[in-house]
């Protein structure tokens, strides 16, 4: 049996987070080796649109060449976001002693949707293009560096940025609560994963940090609650009367394809995420909204 904000029976929960972790490490295990560089996101968009074709999920494709997967459950109301892009090539993502190993930034938060999905969860989600303004360059001796992309419009987060302004025009449906699911560099793997409250430049309402702090309290999660860089969250961050919040896996070497991450983040990461979606009905409006510009008076960020 549950409790208002999700809690199950124990070995429920056991059995239930067993399956979805083997079922995210397997769709990282296929995404983290699909090439996806930013500005060249087809092979993924096409992969992910399989999947929703498995799923039975509409989907339809924006002016950036965002994936939208369209929900029409009242669990829609939660918008998931990950960004498809890497910053350099595959690396297949690999699991040792309870770390998992490869290229993760942003395969894992793309893998931990489509588990979610699996279960027949069904939040909105967005894919989005263009999220990295570097590109990984390796010299003939093996030296890492990176260079700057030539940003289309001139614009950071290009993909996140068109799909807020396709809801703020009403082509999409208006989330209670937007989720950026990604990778961090910041935190400490195993302490679970992190909850951006705000981002470098902007501040988020406060009611959906509170929602989310609740459930992690009550259902016994972990959480590193801090303020995050301006990312894709930020984007969403100009929807009025609706919540915005980053939840990310922490990763060492980030930017690189031996980036390493904690099996225990991402398994609390993907409960989170799924209690936030169960509990939907329970988010509370965004009465504390940030001042921000609106889309009209916004050049860059």
């Amino acid at each position: 049996m549950e409790n208002e904000l999700g809690i199950v029976n124990s070995r429920e929960i056991e059995s239930l987070e067993k399956v979805r972790l083997e079922r995210i490490k397997q769709n990282l295990e296929v995404v983290s080796d699909i090439e996806s560089l930013s500005g060249e996101e087809d092979k993924i968009r096409q992969y992910l649109q399989s999947k929703a074709l498995e799923f039975g999920i509409e989907t339809d494709i924006d002016r950036a060449g965002n994936v939208w997967f369209l929900s029409d459950s009242p669990e829609g109301e939660v918008l998931l976001n990950a960004h498809m892009d890497k910053v350099g090539g595959t690396s297949r993502a690999i699991e040792s002693n309870g770390k998992i190993n490869g290229r993760l930034d942003n395969s894992l938060g793309i893998s931990v949707i489509l588990g979610l999905l699996q279960e027949e969860i069904r939040p909105s989600v967005v894919f989005t293009v263009e999220e990295e303004s570097e590109r990984e360059k390796i010299s003939e001796s093996g030296e890492r560096s990176f260079v700057k992309r030539d940003l289309r419009e001139g614009k950071y987060n290009f993909g996140a940025r068109t799909a807020a302004e396709e809801i703020y025009e009403g082509k999409y449906k208006k989330p209670k609560l937007a989720i950026t699911v990604d990778v961090s560099a910041a935190g400490m793997l195993g302490n679970g994963p992190l909850v951006y409250m705000s981002s470098s430049v902007f501040r988020f309402p406060n009611e959906g940090v509170k929602f989310i702090s609740k459930l992690v309290s009550q259902n016994k999660l972990h959480a590193q609650f801090l303020n995050g860089p301006a990312n894709d969250s930020i984007e969403f961050s100009f929807l009025r009367k609706s919540g915005t919040l980053a939840i990310e896996i922490p990763v060492e070497n980030l930017h690189t394809d031996s980036e390493r991450s904690d099996v225990a983040d991402i398994k609390e990461a993907a409960e989170l995420l799924s209690l936030v979606i169960k509990n939907h009905d329970m988010i509370p409006e965004m009465i504390d909204e940030p001042t921000h510009r609106e889309f009209s008076d916004i050049t860059s960020i």
